[in-house]
Order: C-alpha cells, then structure tokens, then sequence
C-alpha cells in the first residue's frame, strides 16, 4: 500500500489541510485559482469552493516535493485506490477539520467556504 504523485513517486503526507479554491469554468477549460479571481468576461463562470491539501515528502530519501509547497491532494494515486488517500488525509487533519468539513458539504446554503477554513497563499502553494 503506497501513495504516489506524478511521475509515480512514492510519497507520504506530512500535513493536510482544508481551503477554499475558486474554479473557473471555460469551454474546454477548467482553471483552479488560489484567490478569488477579478470579475471580467472570462470570470463570470467562477464558484468557490474548498479543496485538499498536503504537504509531500518522497519515501526515498526523504525530500520535501513541490519545495515544501502545499500539492492539492487529488493529483495523488494509491494502490488500494483513492480510499487510502483520504484515509491518510483524513488522519493528518487538525482536530474537527473533518466535521467542519462534512457539515460545509451537507449545507446548500450555508456558510462561504472562505468563512470556515483559512486561505492558503499562492506563494504556498505548488
């Protein structure tokens, strides 16, 4: 049982977390941004909601991959498929992120995804 990110490295999770990411919608096009975008034509298809993250370091040598950056946690594969990602996400996430996280989903109308879980900012991410 293993995790690995592109191309194939096998990986651990060292930290994980939960926040807002805003994705913008094109035809043929699906753009993920770490800030809310400026409003123009392009940008009238935006929706915020929240994604996953870790912080990646290869089982070989113990390097910190994406220079200790934070890697959204869906570009990662498993052996045993994606029920052993979220197992070990689920376990490296701080005490009640994980209900926070359930609650958020449940609701339709809710609170905004930026008013429950903190930004990470673009320069910490990968």
């Amino acid at each position: 049982m293993a995790i690995y990110a592109w191309p194939g490295i096998k990986v651990q999770m060292t930290e994980a977390r939960i926040a807002p990411i805003w994705i913008e919608k094109r035809p043929g096009e699906i753009k993920r941004h770490m800030t809310e975008p400026r409003p123009t034509k392009r940008t009238k298809n935006v929706e915020a909601t929240v994604s996953w993250f870790a912080k990646l370091k290869a089982e070989d040598g113990g390097r910190m991959l994406y220079d200790g950056k934070w890697a959204e946690v869906y570009l990662l594969k498993a052996d045993e498929g994606w029920q052993e990602v979220n197992a070990a996400f689920i376990k490296l996430l701080a005490p009640g992120e994980s209900e926070k996280y359930e609650a958020w989903i449940k609701t339709d109308d809710g609170p905004a995804a930026t008013d429950l879980f903190a930004l990470i900012p673009a320069k910490e991410a990968a």
